[in-house]
């Protein structure tokens, strides 16, 4: 079942078309940095030394989607402010389809925990790895794009996340994507979730949004990797994020043992 799950959501053109489209706004974001910074031939005057265009260009790290610096972080806004529904695109309220053409009940006449799980897990797997290589392929272009940059625009460095961070900057940025995916992953697995619990869209979609838009105060901090916060602030923001969708998850199995 879990090879099932997994299937249907790689083969799905819709799901095809929604990643598409993620990387077109990540890709976006790499001209929009370029545009602006001394590397563009457009921005350099006359007789200025190589080295010192690449003296202020940025770092591939910090060029990259993830950090945030195009002019009005327009990308990440459409990227983040609509993450809700890119994860429900890809296949989060996959149960409420199912459930309104009561494919559901004929997989609950044969179906145990193993396929209540196999959604679960399949869901968390899908969004971790394709987010994880969308994150990867904009750094991947930044590092050819940006690769003689050697500007950093980290401050504060008596904040111990951004000493670490000034130290190896590329590394950081490796654990942000995973993160990335891993953050992702968990909101899309509670959202399955969720509409196993209540199979109906429109209220999967209302309460999805919700959630999402209540932690937007603090929730772009935890996908930035150079960021000021220390390690204490991140560690408040992520136990913010995760309590209600472990809670959210926990309900749901325990309510799914009891209709089993």
């Amino acid at each position: 079942m879990f090879a099932y799950e997994l299937y249907k959501r790689l083969h799905r053109k819709r799901n095809l078309i929604v990643l598409l489209f993620m990387l077109t706004i990540m890709l976006w974001d790499v001209y929009l940095v370029f545009k602006d910074s001394y590397i563009n031939p457009a921005n350099i005057y006359p007789g200025t030394p190589m080295s010192l265009v690449y003296k202020w260009t940025y770092i591939p790290p910090h060029a990259a989607f993830l950090s945030g610096l195009s002019h009005g972080h327009i990308p990440q806004t459409i990227i983040i402010w609509l993450m809700p529904i890119y994860l429900l695109l890809l296949g989060a309220g996959d149960h409420c389809a199912e459930h309104a053409s009561h494919m559901d009940d004929m997989t609950k006449m044969r179906s145990s925990h193993k396929t209540y799980y196999a959604k679960l897990l399949a869901q968390f797997l899908y969004i971790t790895i394709t987010f994880i290589i969308l994150a990867t392929i904009n750094y991947l272009v930044c590092l050819v794009v940006f690769r003689h940059g050697q500007y950093t625009s980290l401050m504060g460095k008596d904040n111990l996340p951004l000493l670490l961070s000034s130290r190896s900057p590329y590394l950081s940025y490796i654990t942000f994507i995973i993160l990335f995916g891993l953050l992702s992953a968990c909101y899309a697995t509670a959202i399955t979730a969720l509409s196993t619990l209540i199979p109906f869209r429109l209220i999967v979609w209302i309460v999805s949004f919700y959630f999402w838009y209540s932690q937007l105060s603090y929730l772009p901090n935890l996908y930035q990797p150079f960021t000021e916060d220390t390690f204490a602030m991140r560690l408040h923001d992520l136990v913010l994020y995760m309590i209600p969708l472990l809670i959210v998850i926990i309900i749901s199995v325990i309510v799914n043992k009891v209709r089993r």
